[in-house]
């Protein structure tokens, strides 16, 4: 590891979390204008001929700059496009957008509700009835990253609250930690606030389905058991062929159902291969998120009956033709 510019204690590191979060924001943005190959030469070789979806991903986060990956990055600005393609009503409420913390009415909110910054992947605070009283935001903000916590009404500090938020602001997802590969789709994303209705999950069901859609087909489910933000429970894939046999094992109506899964396709027609995210609630499917680059080319695909992570890897690699030039 590179003492200068690389790891959590590297000489970089430690300025920039020095640096107020304003300052950070500059730095970050000249940064990112810094190559890939520049930052890490090797791994940017390595997608060159890529097989294996993990591989893929890779790739299209070291190649793909088409402007529609940042707007499903977006996490206001990709409601438009979910209603425009499939209809308002599988979004959440949206209470609040703004571009500071102190412009929102925050007394005026319901007990429970999600805060959260449009430009990245965290970058979440769930306030729920479900969470431990004892839980608390952090009010030294020198080593936060993009974090998802979990609060109860009651321990809720507005103000930390507040500070909590307009930290991520200034912070760069895109740029978090130099990656090897950025997750560019993140960039040219406004940095701004988005205040939600929170979801509850229906108790008899799992909390969410994560539908992987290849060139505009759903190829690929993973059902999540644990909780729709703080994922802890059971994880179990399908795919394709399986579809029918989840619904049943599911107890899911075919009709949401169907109406799910071609929903998914269409959000993800436009591209290559997007996750479209779901949560499961008392009303039915609730859209969470569009995820173009699931754990940043690092997925650990487990979670099949049958195939083991490197196989089914190898698997979903198939099902993706990823172009010489996008």
């Amino acid at each position: 590891m590179n003492p200068v510019v690389g790891g959590r204690n590297s000489l970089l590191t430690r300025c920039r979390r020095a640096l107020r979060p304003s300052a950070r924001f500059v730095v970050n943005g000249l940064l990112e204008r810094v190559p890939e190959k520049f930052v890490n030469a090797s791994e940017h070789r390595k997608t060159r001929n890529p097989s294996t979806f993990n591989e893929k991903t890779r790739y299209k986060m070291a190649r793909d700059r088409r402007p529609v990956l940042t707007l499903f990055a977006d996490k206001l600005a990709v409601r438009e496009y979910v209603a425009k393609q499939v209809g308002g009503k599988v979004l959440t409420t949206l209470y609040a957008t703004a571009d500071e913390a102190s412009q929102i009415a925050w007394a005026a909110l319901p007990r429970e509700f999600v805060a959260k910054v449009t430009h990245g992947s965290g970058g979440v605070v769930v306030v729920s009835e479900q969470a431990q009283r004892s839980a608390q935001l952090p009010r030294d903000l020198r080593n936060l990253q993009w974090d998802r916590f979990l609060i109860h009404p009651d321990a809720l500090d507005v103000e930390v609250l507040k500070r909590v938020l307009n930290a991520w602001l200034g912070m760069s997802f895109s740029q978090h930690k130099l990656r090897a590969i950025r997750e560019w789709a993140y960039r040219d994303i406004p940095h701004r606030i988005v205040v939600e209705e929170y979801v509850r999950s229906a108790l008899t069901l799992p909390s969410q389905v994560l539908v992987s859609c290849f060139h505009g087909r759903a190829e690929e489910l993973i059902v999540d058991g644990g909780d729709a933000v703080f994922s802890q429970g059971t994880t179990r894939r399908f795919l394709r062929h399986d579809f029918e046999s989840a619904r049943v094992h599911l107890g899911c109506e075919p009709g949401p159902w169907n109406d799910m899964l071609r929903m998914s396709a269409a959000l993800a027609a436009p591209v290559d291969f997007v996750r479209v995210d779901w949560r499961i609630a008392y009303r039915g499917f609730v859209f969470g998120e569009l995820t173009n680059y699931p754990a940043g080319g690092k997925l650990g695909l487990r979670g099949h009956p049958e195939h083991s992570p490197r196989v089914l890897d190898t698997m979903l690699g198939t099902l993706w033709t990823v172009p010489a030039q996008y």
